[in-house]
């Protein structure tokens, strides 16, 4: 049997990417491994802490992470499991590293509590590090009741400035993933977070604690968690980039109260509410400065992406969002000067863009086809009321076809109760020439 060497491509970056990967887990843990101490780092198999033995190694990990910051050293966690059935404090500066998958940390039966904390969130800590674990958060061992009063969290950290948490799987959570209350500059990578309780990852401006500013959440990934993958509140100036968030219990990305929020190359599925969320839950300090772009958002179960509750200053670009079950893009009521641009919008089963008490909204060069797939639906709808008119929206250079599942019944662009409202040089077809060719050109 002749093996075509030639189907593999081992000059490709996915391989690249692997291998480096691979080969960067297979190297720290040797290293580390062998030569423990002498290259910097403290392994907490020498401060007492044995993996798979159903025992609690807290204590003997939380001594390796003491002594490793007074050493100015990093805490080395091998391969194996190691039960935990009480918090452990980070110091500012102490590093905490695994063998990836290999090391797993993991919450005690019935320890009802959270598994990392910083250790002064009262004037904050700075420079922690954890990477390369997997962190278990045992929740169907936790009491339910407990959870649902309290919220336990596998990592939450307050005041906490320039952390990296990189490279970590957190599974079951018994509330939040990861949670940071109040915390500046600090970088979240290639996390994955699965089936926590609550929210997947959490940035949260809490009360006491100030606003969470400037962090970046890049390549994470928050799937079959109960609520938001990825939140944001009272929060400003965040990023979060090439992210997956799928399967949630509410949003697929959201933020409360979140300004200065950048959202781009995220893919964001299957969520039971928008896909991604712009809105105040509160209906009392409106989101604002917020850039959508360069996203995928499809099969979500209220729509793609909803800029809501007054949101103002946003700017939805060149997405692809399709086959959601709501509209593709909602602008709500008292939302003022958004930008919608470039965007393709495809087989939801409303409307492709619907704008609904809104004013200073621009739309332009778009692309909507396939909308209306479920309910009716055009390719783009303003629909005002006598109360929340749709007011000064410009409409131009959109391109929309086969639109509404009835091809008789076909609308490309749909005003209701509309004031000072410009429509023109958009391309669709009227009822009569639905799905020509040759589509007419409309203005209004």
């Amino acid at each position: 049997m002749k093996v075509q060497a030639s189907r593999i491509d081992l000059s490709s970056s996915q391989w690249k990417t692997a291998l480096g990967s691979a080969i960067w887990v297979l190297v720290v843990c040797f290293s580390v491994e062998s030569v423990g101490e002498d290259r910097g780092w403290l392994d907490i198999r020498n401060f007492g802490a044995t993996p798979s033995d159903n025992t609690d190694d807290a204590l003997s990990i939380q001594k390796a992470i003491d002594e490793a910051r007074r050493r100015g050293v990093g805490v080395f966690v091998p391969k194996g499991t190691f039960l935990i059935g009480s918090t452990l404090l980070l110091p500012s500066h102490v590093r905490i590293r695994g063998c990836g998958d290999l090391s797993v940390i993991k919450l005690c039966d019935g320890a009802n509590t959270n598994m990392f904390e910083n250790a002064d969130p009262e004037r904050g800590n700075e420079g922690i590090e954890i990477t390369r674990l997997k962190l278990d958060g045992n929740r169907g061992k936790q009491d339910l009741g407990r959870v649902l009063e309290i919220n336990y969290f596998v990592i939450r950290t307050k005041r906490a400035f320039r952390c990296r948490f990189q490279d970590l799987t957190i599974v079951n959570a018994p509330g939040d993933g990861i949670a940071n209350w109040g915390g500046q500059y600090n970088l979240y990578s290639r996390i994955t977070v699965v089936s926590a309780y609550r929210y997947g990852i959490q940035l949260q401006g809490a009360k006491g604690f100030g606003p969470v500013r400037a962090n970046t959440v890049q390549q994470c990934a928050a799937y079959d968690c109960g609520w938001d993958g990825i939140t944001l509140g009272h929060a400003s100036d965040n990023e979060i980039i090439e992210c997956n968030a799928y399967r949630n219990g509410h949003a697929g990305i959201a933020g409360d109260r979140a300004n200065g929020v950048r959202v781009a190359s995220c893919l964001v599925y299957e969520n039971k509410f928008y896909g991604i969320a712009v809105a105040d839950a509160a209906l009392r300090t409106p989101p604002h400065g917020w850039i959508v772009q360069s996203n995928r958002v499809f099969r979500n179960r209220e729509g793609g992406i909803g800029v809501l509750n007054g949101a103002y200053d946003v700017a939805v670009l060149d997405n692809s969002i399709a086959n959601n079950d709501g509209e593709g893009i909602r602008i709500g009521q008292d939302c003022h000067a958004v930008l919608v641009r470039g965007n393709r919008i495809s087989r939801n089963g409303r409307d492709g863009i619907r704008v609904l008490g809104a004013m200073a909204v621009q739309i332009t060069n778009n692309i909507c086809w396939n909308n209306g797939r479920s309910r009716r639906g055009a390719g783009i709808a303003c629909l005002g009321s006598p109360r929340k008119p749709v007011r000064m929206v410009v409409i131009t250079g959109n391109i929309c076809f086969d639109n509404q599942r009835v091809p008789t019944q076909q609308q490309g662009i749909r005003a209701i109760k509309d004031e000072q409202i410009i429509i023109q040089n958009n391309v669709c077809p009227t009822p009569a020439h639905a799905g020509a060719p040759s589509p007419e050109r409309a203005s209004h």
